[in-house]
């Protein structure tokens, strides 16, 4: 994504990929009840995208300047520049907000069950709450800058950190968090966990998204 405009990319499962110029600037996209979920800042806006097309057919919701996006399958949240984390239902109607001192316009949000992560590339940290807005825990970074996250099914989370060209792994408690290099990876931006196969899929600001399979000992 450059300035003021970019693309939206469907990839399949052979790695093919069909690509949709979009002169709104994405930033944020999530799976929602079988509609495709896309946040445009700029517009302020956040999108219902046909999933074939990839073209805006309907707005989900708008009035702030939505960054990331995420959905526990029944609500979905949104981090906002200047406005902080909002609750919306299958409506798009936001029904809850908790406010945030800062938000940088790199901002990234996931939402699991019950649990909220979130990162700012602004903050080296990794914060967690809950949905009434309580602090889980707050594991903070050494030198890394953390963008997408995403969690497995243990609740351990995943952090791309792009200037490092890194995987961060938190353990879910954030207690303690390891710094994972994989050589394929160059600049990892934004990532997401397959729990049926036990996957992480990684996208990368330079390179086309990979499909790793994780082990756990």
């Amino acid at each position: 994504m450059a300035n003021n405009q970019g693309r939206l990319y469907s990839i399949e499962s052979d790695g093919t990929k069909f690509s949709s110029r979009c002169e709104k600037a994405p930033f944020g996209i999530s799976y929602f009840k079988d509609d495709l979920l896309v946040s445009y800042p700029k517009t302020q806006e956040i999108g219902m995208v046909d999933i074939d097309e990839l073209i805006m057919y309907e707005t989900f919701a708008k009035g702030y300047e939505f960054r990331g996006i995420s959905t526990n399958g029944t609500d979905v949240v949104s981090i906002s520049k200047g406005k902080g984390i909002s609750f919306m239902n299958k409506s798009g109607y936001i029904y809850k907000e908790f406010p945030i001192k800062s938000t940088d316009r790199k901002a990234f949000i996931h939402f699991d069950k019950e649990y909220i992560y979130f990162t700012d590339a602004e903050g080296q940290y990794i914060k967690c709450m809950n949905t009434i807005g309580k602090r889980v825990w707050r594991c903070e970074l050494s030198y890394e800058v953390p963008y997408g996250v995403c969690t497995d099914m243990y609740g351990n989370v995943f952090v791309a950190d792009r200037e490092n060209g890194d995987i961060l792994i938190v353990a879910a408690d954030g207690s303690k968090y390891s710094s994972e290099f994989v050589e394929e990876i160059e600049e990892p931006t934004a990532l997401c966990f397959d729990k049926e196969n036990c996957q992480l899929i990684v996208a990368d600001r330079f390179k086309s998204p990979c499909i790793y399979q994780v082990t756990y000992r």
